[in-house]
């Protein structure tokens, strides 16, 4: 048996970042005995790091993969309630001892750093999009039993959301997102429009090709992007899709709490 740190880094993509003064947690997990977190504020490239301490685990290799996989369970939790995106955790360093010296197997301590900086963004434009939360806030949420907080089994589908490449490729994720949680990854479009109709009496909706029935703003511009409409101007599709993107991260946020 082991016990050990994990040193992790995870950087924030995007416009927004979160302002994290040094705290520790206790996760509900018992082999976790806490974690370090801290994201300054004002980097030069924002993120977010710490250091797992693991109290007892079988192999090394394990120890590193359960510490990994609480972290990016924290990070999914920030994500979620914060929006703001975070990439996937990465191991800089970890240092490991056995707990059973008497076995004659030495302890082994491996490190690297991530340190490339290949551009030096404005400063004051970091410091505006930073949102800072106060540490007890933070600290009572990483701290919670998983079973506590509404649809957590699927919050890492939102951070997934959110690290899409481009406004695009994120709306037509969120809006699989619907389409898994609300219809059960049938492809029916009318549970994900009623859903939107109940959370949104009053959006934009459009009859339908087959004027069978009318769709609403956000399936008519998913429809729009995967299939071939006549007559349609793609440019228009496009910057309406960025337009309707925030609601869209709202309406999913809202199905995912739903989702038990």
């Amino acid at each position: 048996m082991y016990k050990g740190t994990v040193i992790f880094t995870a950087s924030f993509k995007g416009f927004s970042f979160l302002h994290i003064e040094p705290l520790e947690f206790r996760p509900v997990d018992k082999q976790i005995e806490k974690i370090s977190i801290s994201a300054p504020k004002g980097d030069i490239k924002p993120s977010i790091g710490g250091i797992v301490y693991l109290s007892k685990v079988k192999t090394k290799e394990y120890g590193a993969d359960i510490a990994i996989t609480m972290i990016n369970r924290a990070l999914d939790w920030l994500t979620h309630k914060y929006d703001v995106v975070i990439e996937s955790a990465n191991v800089t360093g970890s240092a490991f001892t056995t707990l059973n010296p008497e076995s004659g197997e030495k302890s082994s301590v491996s490190a690297s750093r991530l340190c490339s900086v290949t551009a030096k963004p404005n400063v004051s434009d970091v410091l505006e999009a930073t949102i800072t939360p106060p540490s007890s806030e933070i600290k009572k949420l990483l701290e919670s039993e998983p079973s506590s907080i509404p649809g957590e089994n699927n919050l890492w589908l939102y951070r997934a959301a959110l690290r899409s490449e481009s406004q695009i490729e994120e709306f037509m994720h969120l809006y699989q997102i619907l389409m898994l949680l609300l219809s059960g990854g049938t492809d029916k479009q009318k549970f994900v429009d009623d859903f939107i109709r109940n959370e949104e009496p009053n959006v934009p909706q459009t009859p339908h090709p087959d004027n069978k029935w009318n769709e609403t703003v956000y399936s008519r511009l998913r429809n729009e992007l995967t299939h071939n409409r006549l007559g349609l101007d793609p440019y228009i599709t496009k910057e309406e899709t960025k337009k309707y993107l925030p609601g869209l991260r709202r309406l999913t946020k809202t199905a995912i709490l739903q989702s038990g």
